[in-house]
């Protein structure tokens, strides 16, 4: 079952309080839009970003961009953790260097909307569930930030991507037994999020677009070789047989 629940406008004095959620950014090799990735973060609105963790999961030296942005200024803490060739593995390193059980996560080459995290915490309120996961709707961009119009054919409410995921868990247990999970998973962590989740009965969707998703030529999930197809049939594999095996 999937869960759609119409956003609830809150009226209220102040911005939005939050404490020990992590953001969990993630880059291997790729520098191009990292910058952009932690601007957008920057500017959100409605959030006290000095409640949140920051976690950069990377394979390069990112102290030049904490440095020049100040970011151990604005954030309750900031952490890098190693990022690995395998994606899920690169997402999990950053899960399991954060103290929280509650994360947003944001690839490099992605942006979240001024009110992304705003809403999303809004949103949650309404979930009467131990653990669950929130994921949003998109806008497509290009390379240069420009809008692309996406094919007639267009499902919004099947298209996942880690940028537009929101998780929390009940325990610090749940989160290991996650992390384990995504270790495993070569190049569909936003697959892992979603059948993870659904097998709980905790997905829930809002209707909403709340990322922009950047699609270029550099883009893992723009590239159709077979190698690659074959990486995301061997995750199929491997998370049929952990839900099976539940």
């Amino acid at each position: 079952v999937i869960w759609h629940i119409t956003l609830i406008t809150y009226k209220r004095m102040g911005t939005l309080h939050n404490i020990m959620t992590a953001i969990v950014i993630t880059a291997y090799n790729r520098k191009d839009f990292i910058e952009k990735a932690v601007l957008s973060l920057l500017n959100q609105k409605g959030v006290d970003i000095e409640d949140f963790e920051l976690i950069f999961s990377v394979n390069f030296d990112i102290n030049y961009l904490i440095e020049k942005h100040k970011l151990n200024e604005k954030f309750t803490k900031v952490n890098i953790a190693q990022a690995s060739t395998k994606i899920g593995e690169t997402l999990a390193n950053g899960i399991q260097k954060a103290k929280s059980k509650d994360f947003f996560f944001l690839e490099d080459d992605d942006m979240f909307t001024e009110d992304h995290m705003e809403k999303i915490l809004e949103f949650r309120k309404q979930i009467e569930k131990d653990s669950y996961a929130i994921h949003n709707l998109q806008y497509f961009i290009d390379g240069k930030n420009n809008p692309i119009k996406l094919p007639i054919n267009y499902d919004a409410m099947k298209w996942h991507n880690v940028s537009s995921f929101y998780i929390h868990f009940v325990s610090s247990e749940e989160k290991e037994e996650f992390i384990d999970i995504l270790k495993n998973v070569e190049l569909a962590p936003d697959l892992a999020i979603y059948i993870y989740f659904l097998n709980k009965n905790a997905y829930f969707e809002i209707p909403e677009r709340l990322t922009y998703f950047r699609v270029h030529s550099a883009n893992t999930s723009s590239q159709r070789n077979h190698a690659r197809l074959l990486h995301i049939q061997k995750d199929d594999l491997y998370l049929y047989r952990f839900v099976k095996n539940k």
